[in-house]
C-alpha cells in the first residue's frame, strides 16, 4: 500500500481470495473480505490511495476470489463507504466479468456512482484449454470490446485499457512476435475504441448495451408504463427503465400523488393519453389498484403486478388484507392529517431488505405519504378481466402476506414469477422485472399479429 502511494498509483487493485482452508461456507468468506476491506480502508485513505475490489470469475471463487460479480463488488463498496467518500472502487476486467447477463447495467451503475477506476482486458478464447494460462490477445476470441468499451465510455469513464495477457502460448515466444501479435489483435478492435472515444461526450449518460434482444421492429407494442407504489415515487424504477429502453421500449413513468385512487388514475391516464400506440401498464404495490382502475384504458394491451394489489370490481383495496396477516416487520407511521409512511426505523427490514444501506436510507428519507382513505375507495372497474396479466411476486416481501400475494395473482389468472426480494422488488430486481414486462409484451403482440 505503501508503495502505491509512493508511486501515485492510480488504484491499489485487490484480488479478495477464495475460501478459507477446508471451508464450504462462501457465505463467510464474503463476510471475510468485507471485514478485510474495512482494514484495509483504514490504512489506503491517510495515504491517498484508491482500492480497486476486481471481481473474478465463478470458477475461481474457491481458490482465487469469492467476489465473483461487478454488483458483487459494487454492494461491497456500497456497504463500506455508504457517505461516498471514497477511496474504494472496482477494476472491471473483461476477461472475468463478460457472460454476466447483468453486465451492461452494472457497468450503468458503476459510472453513476463513480466507482469506475481500471479496466483490463484480454479476450475469451474457444476453446480454452486452461482458465488461467489460455488467455486470448485482444480481438482473437468471443468478447465483444469494442461494446464493453462504448459501455464504459457512456458512463464517463476516460481511462486506459490495461491489456494483460496470461497465455503459456504468448510467453513462450519472443518479444518481438509477440509485439507483432499484439498489434494485429489490436488493429481488429481499433475501430471500436475511436468509436467508442468519439461517443463518449454525446453518449456519457448513455448506456449503449443491449441487455437483452432487441424488440423486433415490427413488434406491436413497444410502449411501457410503471406506476409506482404508496411510500416511493417514479425514481425507484430506474433500473426497469434502463433495462427496457435498452431494449428498444419507449418507456413512461407516473408520479403519482398519493392524493387519492381518482388522483392516481388521472395521472395514470394522462401518461396513457401520450402514448403513441399501445400499451404495457405496470404497476407496483399499490399501483397495482391503480393500474386495474385506469387499465380498462384503450391504450392497454397487457398489465404487469409487481408485488401489487388486485382488487375486483366494487372492492376496495382494504378487502384484500381480509384472511391475512401482514408480517411484523411492516410498520406504519400515520399522522394527524390521515397520512401515512412506512416507520424509519423498520423501513429496511420490512420495506427494502435486500437494497444497501445507503439506497434503502434514502429511500426512507425521501417517502411519498399516502392518504390512508385510498384503501377505502371501491373500485368502479377491474381492468384484468379484460387484459391479459403477468405477476412478479417477491418472496421475501415483508409487506404482504404470500399467502395473499399468491391469492390475487391467481385469482387474476396471471402468468406468476418468482423472485427472491424483498418489497422493493422494482428497485433491487430490476432485469427480473423488466424480463417480465419484455414477456408481456411480445405475448400480447404476436397474439395481436
Amino acid at each position: 500500500m505503501g508503495d502505491a502511494a509512493t508511486l501515485g498509483a492510480a488504484c491499489f487493485v485487490v484480488a479478495a481470495g477464495g475460501l478459507p482452508g477446508g471451508s464450504r461456507d462462501l457465505r463467510d468468506a464474503r463476510t471475510q473480505v468485507e471485514d478485510g476491506l474495512a482494514l484495509l480502508l483504514e490504512e489506503a485513505r491517510p495515504l491517498g490511495v484508491a482500492i480497486a475490489i476486481e471481481p473474478l470469475h465463478p470458477m475461481y471463487a474457491v481458490d482465487r476470489c469469492c467476489v465473483n460479480t461487478l454488483v458483487q463488488a459494487l454492494d461491497l463498496c456500497q456497504r463500506r463507504d455508504p457517505d461516498e467518500r471514497g477511496g474504494v472502487s472496482v477494476a472491471l476486467d473483461a476477461y472475468h466479468v463478460w457472460w454476466d447477463p447483468d453486465l451492461s447495467a452494472d457497468i450503468g451503475r458503476a459510472g453513476r456512482e463513480g466507482r469506475l477506476t481500471a479496466f483490463h482486458v484480454c479476450d475469451w478464447l474457444v476453446p480454452t484449454g486452461d482458465l488461467l494460462m489460455d488467455r486470448g490477445m485482444t480481438g482473437d476470441g468471443v468478447i465483444d470490446l469494442p461494446g464493453l468499451h462504448r459501455e464504459l465510455a457512456a458512463t464517463g469513464f476516460v481511462g486506459y485499457p490495461e491489456i494483460e495477457i496470461f497465455s503459456s502460448r504468448w510467453w513462450a515466444v519472443d518479444n518481438e512476435t509477440t509485439l507483432r501479435g499484439r498489434n494485429s489483435a489490436m488493429a481488429a478492435i481499433k475501430t471500436g475504441l475511436l468509436a467508442a472515444t468519439a461517443a463518449a461526450a454525446s453518449l456519457a449518460s448513455t448506456t449503449l448495451a443491449r441487455s437483452a434482444d432487441q424488440i423486433p421492429e415490427a413488434q406491436a407494442v413497444k410502449n411501457v408504463v410503471l406506476v409506482h407504489g404508496a411510500f416511493a415515487d417514479g425514481s425507484g424504477w430506474r433500473g426497469v427503465y434502463d433495462q427496457l429502453t435498452q431494449r428498444g421500449y419507449r418507456v413512461a413513468i407516473v408520479q403519482s400523488p398519493l392524493t387519492s385512487l381518482a388522483d392516481d388514475v388521472t395521472a395514470t391516464k394522462r401518461v396513457l393519453a401520450r402514448q403513441e400506440g399501445p400499451a404495457i401498464l405496470v404497476g407496483h404495490s399499490w399501483g397495482g389498484t391503480v393500474i386495474t382502475e385506469a387499465g380498462v384504458d384503450p391504450k392497454v394491451s397487457g398489465l404487469v403486478y409487481v408485488s401489487a394489489l388486485s382488487p375486483d370490481k366494487g372492492e376496495t383495496t382494504a378487502q384484500q388484507y381480509e384472511g391475512f396477516t401482514t408480517p411484523p416487520e411492516f410498520v406504519l407511521d400515520v399522522g394527524d392529517d390521515g397520512f401515512g409512511y412506512v416507520k424509519a426505523e423498520n423501513f429496511k427490514s420490512g420495506f427494502a431488505a435486500d437494497a444497501s444501506d445507503a439506497d434503502a436510507a434514502f429511500m426512507r428519507d425521501s417517502q411519498v405519504p399516502i392518504a390512508m382513505s385510498v384503501f377505502g375507495t371501491k373500485l368502479t372497474e377491474a381492468a384484468w378481466r379484460s387484459n391479459p396479466s403477468w405477476a412478479v411476486i417477491a418472496t421475501d416481501d415483508k409487506a404482504f402476506d404470500q399467502r395473499m400475494l399468491q391469492h390475487m395473482a391467481k385469482r387474476i389468472g396471471a402468468k406468476i414469477t418468482e423472485v427472491p426480494a424483498s418489497h422493493a422488488v422494482f428497485m433491487t430486481q430490476p432485469k427480473v422485472v423488466a424480463d417480465v414486462i419484455d414477456e408481456a409484451a411480445r405475448s400480447v403482440s404476436a397474439k395481436a399479429q
